[in-house]
């Protein structure tokens, strides 16, 4: 329990601090270089995700969880030479599709310079420290990326044609965070043999592949919108978009904290008791409702006035998207939960099969809604399709797993909905004096609903601390 606390407080002062950091470069970058421009770069990091992904496939998944259950039979420096291996044929093919498919000369350029960072995030040993449930170190690194890369965008981004510069500041990010991951390993492991061997990549991809097929196949869905608005609709529009994504980006640490310490926890409480494993991600599904309920609900209702806060007047059109986005956020931990369930207990075939549905369903419903309702239309493809993948994973997981549910679901619910009524009702303040007061009224809700109760606070301040 120590453990899971130190992992938390780590997790959570890296997150708030790197999601800061993160949160005013967009902010900076967006006033800076307009709509248009910002645009361009969200579309080049999300070429760069996908190349960075496709570089891993799934050997990041399938060394965390060797690292935790100690069963992993080959060495970190074998998989991060698999990792160069993918990420050189990754970053060949988006190459060639640049070059043969983009017409704009600025966005082709973004495109080649940020996906080039995939080489560096290929080294990046934040899965194997994961695995080991030493947080800290991927905290610092994670913290420090984050702070070069704002460094970068504040000091060399000065007008709207500094594109070149934004697509470097990705590049020195991920060596700042790659550099002092490995410069942590040599001081405690000795030098890191890197392997690049044939063999040993067929091997290792042959069992890595059932994991990286899923994670592959769920990031290309959560970030096809923006280069399906950007091939249909123009950088514009996919600036407005990735606008309200980042912000609902900027929310997702909590799933960030949930994901990284709950898979590594729950490969271990599995090898313990099903029973044990059941109890976890109960609680852990509890708590999320309690927290993301209440965030989407306020996100909804005060969406269009956070986006004008953050990035001015220029991105209003951002914020109806936001508002619809905001329950991505909430799904998305609830999504996480049932993952951890199937990966831990051994279905990561389900978990392949359940994500390739989702991709497929992610590429209907945001080609069809940016095609008939533009950019509002992709964010409601996003919400359906994200649905539909939960129930979807909750099936798996109860096919593999004891069933999971919240408690006091319908309690929880009533709270919220007694925070919309208290937002609907307020006079009209700053938005940040809105939000405050309904942290307030819903807290009172629960306690007044008997949610939680002060036990229930100090078993999780214990918990944590």
């Amino acid at each position: 329990m120590a453990r899971l606390g130190s992992n938390i407080r780590s997790l959570f002062l890296s997150e708030v601090a790197r999601r800061i950091l993160g949160f005013l470069a967009v902010a900076y970058m967006a006033r800076i270089l307009g709509v248009s421009g910002f645009g361009t770069v969200m579309i080049g990091l999300t070429v760069l995700s996908y190349v960075s992904l496709g570089g891993s496939a799934g050997i990041h998944v399938f060394g965390t969880r060797g690292v935790a259950a100690g069963t992993l039979e080959f060495s970190p420096g074998e998989l991060l030479g698999a990792r160069l291996l993918n990420t050189a044929v990754a970053y060949v093919l988006v190459g060639l599709v640049t070059v043969a498919f983009v017409a704009d000369s600025p966005l082709r350029m973004v495109i080649l310079v940020t996906s080039a960072s995939g080489f560096i995030t290929a080294l990046f040993l934040e899965w194997l420290y994961q695995g080991k449930e030493r947080m800290s170190e991927n905290a610092i690194a994670r913290t420090i990326g984050a702070g070069v890369y704002l460094a970068v965008i504040v000091f060399g981004v000065r007008t709207p044609d500094d594109l070149r510069t934004a697509a470097f500041a990705a590049i020195a990010g991920d060596i700042a965070s790659t550099g002092f991951l490995l410069s942590r390993y040599i001081q405690e492991f000795g030098p890191l043999d890197i392997r690049i061997s044939f063999h040993q990549w067929m091997s290792l991809m042959r069992k890595a592949l059932p994991f990286g097929a899923g994670s592959l196949l769920g990031h290309l869905s959560t970030n096809f919108p923006v280069i399906a608005i950007g091939i249909m609709l123009g950088s514009a529009d996919a600036g407005v978009f990735s606008g309200a994504n980042k912000l609902v980006f900027f929310l997702l640490m909590i799933d960030r904290i949930l994901g990284t310490v709950l898979l590594p926890a729950s490969a271990r409480l599995h090898s313990a008791s099903r029973e044990s494993l059941r109890s976890a991600l109960e609680e852990t599904l509890r708590w999320i409702v309690i927290l993301g309920l209440p965030l989407a609900v306020g996100g909804t209702l005060l969406g269009s006035e956070l986006v004008v806060l953050v990035y001015g007047n220029a991105f209003a059109s951002a914020g109806p998207v936001f508002a619809v986005l905001i329950w991505y956020v909430f799904l998305t931990m609830v999504h996480t939960v049932y993952t951890s369930g199937v990966m831990a207990a051994g279905g990561e075939i389900r978990y392949r099969n359940v994500m390739i549905m989702s991709a497929a369903l992610y590429g209907i419903t945001v080609t069809a809604g940016t095609a008939f309702w533009g950019v509002m239309g992709a964010a409601v493809g996003v919400l359906a399709s994200e649905g539909i993948t939960v129930i979807a994973m909750r099936n798996a997981m109860e096919s593999v797993c004891d069933p999971v549910r919240p408690a006091r679901f319908g309690r929880t619910a009533l709270a919220a909905f007694t925070l919309a009524v208290v937002i609907l009702l307020l006079p009209t303040f700053h938005v940040l004096v809105t939000v405050l007061i309904g942290c307030v009224s819903y807290a009172l809700a629960l306690m007044t609903f008997r949610v939680v109760s002060w036990n229930d606070m100090k078993t999780l301040t214990q918990r944590i601390i």
